[in-house]
């Protein structure tokens, strides 16, 4: 074999290495989660390569809406090895809670010393609190799930919820096209430790971002079972209805108005009490209640005959058709005053005004006639969470037969509401949906080094 050959030989030996080189791929033996709910969720990942490792990221998210775009993320923290066992737990209680039944996501990206990046493909988990046996009802568009009671109890939570559903969406003037989620948990107790950062005296909490209600609920309580689901719907639908990413919010005489009549008409009582506070120089305008409610009992339970009787009043006056028209508005970015003005032409001023007519009151403000201070859109809140955050909406329910101690908005009736913190993750962006391999780096110059190859080749073999 003279000089000509074996240098040929040499060059061909390179070239099948560098080819074998840029198909080498990280071996994943094991890519599972487990869960521990309601506590943590652990992340379970063993690499088995023929180079060593050198970097490893956890991309990870759940099904919802969201104004933003992207994923978390958690970067390993390993020494560069080819047979490698990485695990990572999220703890809840570190960051806030994902109610049961929501589809976390993830997958991981995996970079090799020679800068080869190999991602998996997406993985999924249904996440359900493994520690009962669960029983599930899905028809008509709402899904019931239980684990105290017979068939019979799930059966009577569905029913109620269909007509609660239908009920609240002809008042609401709109048509709904996502399903609902109700699981239900034997107490209060149980739910507060299934949803982390709640209060003491919660019974139900809604998640409208994830459309999932969680109550509290057990066989024999239908009315309490109505009064919580009619509420947290009409919360779930209303922020359905008027989602958006411009900013715009809902006031809160609007939202808790609107769960109040939906429980049902106001009674002479509660009217008395109305015409007593205007009697007194005591009865709020709109104005006042648009970002909370007083801290004081009376005077909250007060305010929330306010907000039900003004609702009540738009319905009843104008009908259901125009509220639909008017959360259309909202979700399209308009805010409270302009919306109103384009359904009904009047702004919140003007409705506070008719609204003390139609009682034979005198227009204007009674008490606190300084203007109010305006709100702000909802802020995005800041996590602990490595790398996006989103925003997210929840509203809780107090339990039939849990009074709160301290409460930030108290109520003296079952449906005080508050605002627990909620984690959300968002979807992957779909650009990046199931990518396997990034060459951008080795591709150039591998081409490169092959056309050098082949011309080498084709010369040398000229010369034999």
């Amino acid at each position: 074999m003279n000089r000509r050959t074996v240098f040929l030989n040499i060059l061909l030996i390179i070239l099948l290495n560098q080819f074998a080189y840029l198909q080498s791929d990280s071996i994943v033996v094991e890519n599972e989660v487990q869960l521990n709910f309601p506590d943590s969720l652990i992340f379970k990942l063993h690499i088995d390569s023929d180079v060593e490792i050198e970097k490893a990221t956890l991309f990870y998210w759940s099904e919802g809406r969201s104004c933003q775009s992207g994923i978390a993320h958690k970067d390993m923290d390993f020494d560069p090895a080819t047979d490698l066992e990485l695990e990572w737990e999220w703890e809840f209680h570190r960051d806030s809670t994902i109610p049961p039944g929501v589809v976390i996501g993830w997958q991981w990206e995996i970079t090799d010393i020679h800068v080869q990046v190999t991602i998996t493909d997406p993985k999924e988990l249904d996440m359900q609190d493994q520690r009962h046996e669960w029983q599930e009802i899905s028809e008509g568009g709402v899904t019931v799930q239980w684990y105290v009671g017979e068939k019979s109890f799930g059966e009577d939570v569905h029913r109620i919820a269909l007509n609660s559903l239908e009920h609240v969406t002809n008042i609401l003037g709109i048509e709904v096209e996502d399903d609902i989620r109700i699981i239900v948990y034997p107490s209060s107790d149980e739910v507060r430790e299934a949803v982390k950062f709640t209060a003491d005296w919660v019974g139900g909490v809604a998640f409208s971002n994830h459309k999932t209600m969680i109550i509290a609920g057990l066989p024999g309580q239908d009315e309490w079972l109505d009064v919580v689901i009619t509420h947290e719907m009409t919360h779930l639908l209303m922020d359905m209805q008027t989602f958006n990413c411009l900013g715009n919010w809902l006031p809160r005489w609007f939202k808790e108005g609107m769960a109040e009549y939906a429980e049902g008409e106001l009674m002479e009582p509660d009217l008395d009490l109305i015409r007593e506070a205007y009697q007194e120089g005591n009865l709020p305008s709109l104005r006042l209640l648009v970002s909370s409610f007083s801290q004081d009992p009376a005077e909250a339970h007060l305010h929330y005959l306010v907000s039900n009787s003004v609702v009540d009043y738009l319905i009843q006056e104008y009908g259901s058709e125009k509220m639909g028209k008017l959360l259309n508005q909202i979700g399209a970015g308009l805010m409270i005053d302009p919306a109103l003005e384009k359904i009904y032409g009047f702004d919140t001023y003007g409705l506070d005004s008719a609204w003390r007519k139609s009682f034979g009151f005198k227009a204007g403000l009674e008490i606190n006639s300084e203007e109010p201070q305006v709100q702000t859109a909802t802020p995005i809140p800041t996590l602990a969470l490595y790398s996006s955050v989103v925003q997210a909406t929840a509203t809780a329910t107090a339990a039939p037969t849990v009074k709160p101690e301290i409460t930030p908005t108290p109520k003296p009736s079952p449906t005080s509401t508050s605002t627990p913190e909620v984690l959300p993750i968002e979807n992957p962006d779909s650009s990046q949906e199931n990518p396997k391999t990034n060459l951008g780096l080795i591709i150039p110059g591998f081409l490169f080094l092959t056309s050098v190859m082949a011309g080498l080749f084709i010369f040398f073999r000229r010369r034999i």
